[in-house]
Formats: C-alpha cells, structure tokens, sequence
C-alpha cells in the first residue's frame, strides 16, 4: 500500500479555512511585518526608537479604526492580492 505523508493532510489543508472565510495564508502578517520593518528603517533600533514606532503605529490603528467605525474607507490592499488571501 502507499505510504503515510510525511506532513498529515489536515496540517496543510485550507478548505476549512476558505469555507469560514478566513485568509488561507498568513500573508497579511508579513505584509504588515514588512510594513512597519520598513517604518522603523533601523535593523537594530534601540528601545527608545522602538517604542517611539511602535505607538506611532498603535496611534495609526486606532486612527484607522475610528474612521471604519464612523463608515469610511480605508486604504487596503490591492484586489488582485485579497484574492490571494
């Protein structure tokens, strides 16, 4: 008979997670990793730099957030890459 995977079917099978909805990859992760990586623009920033970015990023969040809530727009990601996800 055939073997056993090396990796059983439901560690990499999506379908579950197409049918709830839920992005099938953690590609949004990256793409904000990347983002603020980027923001941050230091490979080693010390603590101050760091936690300067970071609230900078947290004040941008909550931004964001206020304006879904009141029914704006906000920027997002291309169409062509939330078909990917």
């Amino acid at each position: 008979g055939r073997k056993n995977p090396q990796f059983n079917h439901k560690l990499w099978n999506v379908y579950d997670r197409v049918v709830a909805t839920i992005p099938r990859s953690n590609n949004s992760v990256e793409g904000w990793h990347n983002a603020f990586a980027n923001r941050v623009a230091l490979n080693h920033p010390n603590i101050v730099k760091l936690s300067k970015k970071i609230c900078r990023e947290q004040s941008k969040f909550e931004v964001d957030m206020a304006k879904i809530l009141q029914g704006h727009n906000i920027k997002t990601k291309k169409a062509c890459y939330q078909k990917l996800d």
